[in-house]
């Protein structure tokens, strides 16, 4: 029969409950779950009638969460300025601060490699000559 000869599903008060038409048992059946979720245990269809697997349609969220993330990530990581650690992992866009100098991560290097190592690091700022070096070019 069609879900809309059916009967909605009410709570005691009559009032109706949150719900969906599951066509194998051909009614209504209450959504189901906790803190706010809810849980449907019905098939899902394209537009074919065909059934959809559900890591077809699962897969694809996952992939843009983990790329998003990974956004999330990058940003944090431009956040981070900071004295250059030889113990600290860095990753792309972390700046540090060596020999005073500045440095930008280019590529995520070893623990341990010097922000020197132009493979991974780009100076952002150089050190200057050294007042006391200055005045011996005087």
């Amino acid at each position: 029969m069609a879900y809309n000869n059916k009967e909605v599903l009410k709570d005691v008060n009559g009032n109706t409950i949150p719900q969906y038409y599951n066509p194998v048992t051909d009614s209504y059946e209450p959504l189901e779950g906790s803190g706010g979720s809810t849980k449907a245990n019905s098939i899902l269809l394209d537009a074919n009638g065909t059934e959809v697997v559900s890591t077809q349609v699962v897969q694809p969220i996952l992939d843009k969460l983990d790329q998003l993330t990974g956004t999330v990530l990058a940003e944090e990581n431009r956040k981070v300025f900071e004295d250059y650690d030889p113990l600290k992992q860095y990753y792309v866009g972390n700046k540090v601060a060596y020999n005073n100098s500045s440095y930008y991560c280019i590529e995520e290097p070893l623990v341990g490699t010097l922000p020197t190592d132009t493979n991974y690091w780009i100076v952002m700022a150089s050190a200057g000559l050294s007042q006391a070096t200055w005045e011996v070019f005087l």
